[in-house]
């Protein structure tokens, strides 16, 4: 099963990789930048799975933003606002 994504502005470019490498965010909200980030960079499931430390049924269960906005996902999915 594959994944959809779409592509990412400069914007989320840049904010997911803040996100991904930052050591003060909460480690879900890490992960979910990282497995984003690996999504737009054309990985497949179990790469994405392998990179972030999850389960590839675990990576599947976090569905990928298609229609609006990487942070507005990530946000949504960890509780932030």
């Amino acid at each position: 099963m594959a994944i959809k994504g779409r592509a990412l502005t400069a914007e989320e470019t840049q904010e997911l990789n803040r996100l991904a490498h930052s050591r003060t965010a909460p480690h879900r909200l890490v992960q979910r930048a990282q497995m984003i980030w690996a999504r737009g960079q054309g990985l497949k499931v179990p790469a994405i799975a392998a990179q972030v430390g999850l389960s590839a049924l675990r990576v599947r269960a976090w569905p990928m933003p298609a229609a609006r906005g990487a942070r507005a996902a990530m946000a949504r999915r960890s509780g932030a606002r």
